[in-house]
């Protein structure tokens, strides 16, 4: 992925993340039948971090689609993804 589409990638994810935090400040959208921010929350946390690992995983697809693209030429796949699964503790 150039620089130009990776800044355009990062810029989109920005965007859509402040949309988000705009939402959820206006207790507007998704938010809105909520009382307060404190109820709001775990929606809002959930959402952002769904975006971010979507947005991450689909960054990391095409840059492996990339690099294996250009290296294909020379005999074989340079990289091949792997899948982590998240931890089911942080402690």
């Amino acid at each position: 992925m150039g620089s130009g589409r990776r800044w355009v990638h990062f810029r989109a994810v920005a965007e859509a993340l402040k949309a988000e935090g705009r939402l959820y400040l206006a207790r507007a959208g998704f938010y809105s039948r909520f009382r307060g921010y404190d109820d709001a929350f775990p929606l809002f946390a959930e959402r952002v971090g769904n975006a971010l690992q979507k947005e991450t995983e689909e960054y990391v697809s095409t840059v492996l689609a990339d690099l294996n693209r250009r290296h294909d030429e020379a005999g074989g796949p340079l990289c091949q993804a792997v899948v982590r699964h998240p931890p089911t503790s942080y402690y």
